[in-house]
């Protein structure tokens, strides 16, 4: 997974904005998760989650097709602007149950929590 740093905070931001539209974030908030997140273009068949293993990491999908893996088979099929990958692992604190392959070229943001507390020190 290629990680592409951006100096242009403000698109990061943008993109943010627009996939937590539901959340009640202020502009600042915002824009300090922001200086945490990365881009991440990731080639066709690579894993991005593998089921079973453990996860720190949010995605959020920018562009591209994402396919679904649990036990062999595929059960579902992200393509959708900010659609998220590894939420329920970080959620239980489990293992990913699933694995998340990308099926085109994929753009994703990526929040590693591990860094969520450098936003409070």
């Amino acid at each position: 997974m290629a990680q592409n740093p951006t100096s242009d905070l403000s698109l990061v931001a943008a993109d943010l904005k627009k996939f937590l539209s539901i959340a009640e974030l202020t502009d600042t908030e915002v824009s300090n998760l922001s200086t945490l997140l990365q881009y991440s273009d990731v080639p066709p068949g690579e894993v991005i989650l593998e089921e079973g293993e453990t996860n720190h990491k949010l995605y959020f999908l920018v562009q591209g097709e994402v396919s679904i893996i649990r036990d062999g088979e595929k059960i579902a099929t992200l393509s959708h602007a900010g659609d998220t990958l590894g939420e329920m692992s970080l959620i239980t604190e489990q293992p990913c149950s699933a694995s998340s392959v990308a099926k085109t070229k994929v753009s994703l943001l990526v929040l590693d929590i591990t860094q969520l507390g450098s936003l409070t020190e």
